[in-house]
């Protein structure tokens, strides 16, 4: 068993050309969220994932639904419209960085030439971000029964549309292109 690591702007660099179709599958945790432009990295992972194996991407979702009613309740329109942009400011840690949040419908259109959609989820689809969890933390009830019904919700079609990240599995195309 192989696993290759690098960022989304670098893939190009993982598959040499005598290796075209050699991987089974690709996996990406929020890392695409910082990419601009997916194309690249789709146009590489077709040509590195053999004829029907998967991709699984989890992105930034672009509508988060628990995000948008915490900010509208505590009248933070900034933060509530935010992922609504083509791009938008997210704090790691210490550090500062431009994201890129989609729908899970832009992402599996960007893969659609080489890849189909297989499924979607989101993660988490009730459980807010990190970020609102202090606040939250005077109410650990309501965030503890969040988090029960969560996992039961998020592949549930209006909800995993609207969560925090969606999970994409796409399956790589059957003739490859």
């Amino acid at each position: 068993m192989e696993f290759r690591v690098a960022s989304g702007v670098d893939t190009d660099s993982l598959v040499l050309p005598s290796e075209t179709g050699t991987f089974d599958g690709a996996y990406s945790s929020f890392a695409l969220s910082y990419e601009r432009d997916l194309e690249s990295v789709r146009r590489t992972l077709a040509r590195a994932v053999r004829p029907e194996g998967l991709a699984v991407l989890a992105l930034m979702n672009r509508c988060c639904a628990i995000e948008f009613a915490i900010s509208a309740v505590a009248l933070r329109p900034a933060l509530a419209w935010r992922r609504l942009a083509t791009a938008t400011r997210h704090k790691v840690g210490e550090v500062d960085v431009l994201v890129y949040p989609r729908s899970a419908w832009e992402a599996a259109r960007i893969f659609a030439p080489s890849f189909r959609l297989v499924s979607l989820r989101a993660l988490p689809a009730l459980v807010p971000p990190y970020y609102f969890n202090r606040p939250l933390k005077r109410w650990p009830a309501l965030l503890e029964a969040l988090e029960r019904v969560d996992p039961v919700l998020c592949p549930v079609p209006i909800f995993r549309l609207v969560g925090d990240h969606t999970i994409i599995t796409l399956r790589r195309n059957f003739p490859a292109d």
